[in-house]
């Protein structure tokens, strides 16, 4: 009908492709590709959004990092037994050239529990029952590893010590309130 042409003309406005926005990528809009050649640069967006103040985002190219497919267990049906939908992914992270050194070293540290003996990252997904599912659940979960690897750690101001002025006031106050405390003890008649 003309009125349901009319009701859905604004699907065709928006983009073909499927797109995920992660939380440190402010406001940029990365699609996502299933072609291992589609996959977008590692350092994206330094020109525009560097002068806005964001960081520099680093996208995780799917063809440097290792897809291997697996039977998936728990829900399924007779499709658990027949089809490998599990999916895992690697990469050695000491190798991984896309990732900057600090990037590296701060991967290795919070993921430890996730590296093998062989410096391995592993991955492994399967939360859907489709291997096309489980891969994008996959790599956005490895996206988002990355993206927490990415932030710089706060540095902290310590206190190095009291000065001898605060040193001075604090004995003077705890002898006055001592001065104070005395002056309250039972008289004896």
């Amino acid at each position: 009908s003309a009125s349901g042409r009319e009701m859905h003309a604004h699907r065709r406005l928006m983009p073909a492709t499927p797109v995920r926005v992660s939380r440190l990528m402010l406001g940029f809009v990365a699609p996502l590709s299933r072609s291992p050649q589609s996959y977008l640069p590692a350092l994206l967006f330094a020109g525009r959004f560097a002068s806005a103040g964001a960081a520099t985002r680093i996208v995780v190219p799917r063809a440097k990092v290792d897809v291997s497919h697996a039977r998936s267990g728990g829900a399924g049906g007779q499709n658990v037994n027949k089809v490998n939908t599990k999916v895992e992914l690697r990469f050695v992270v000491d190798d991984a050239d896309w990732l900057p050194p600090d990037v590296r070293r701060r991967l290795a540290e919070d993921e430890r529990g996730r590296i093998n003996k062989a410096g391995e990252l592993v991955l492994a997904s399967s939360a859907t029952r489709s291997q096309a599912g489980n891969l994008e659940d996959a790599f956005g979960r490895l996206q988002d590893i990355v993206d927490r690897a990415c932030v710089p750690p706060k540095e902290r101001q310590m206190r190095t010590g009291l000065s001898e002025t605060s040193k001075r006031r604090r004995v003077e106050d705890k002898r006055r309130r001592s001065q104070v405390k005395q002056t309250r003890n039972r008289v004896e008649y």
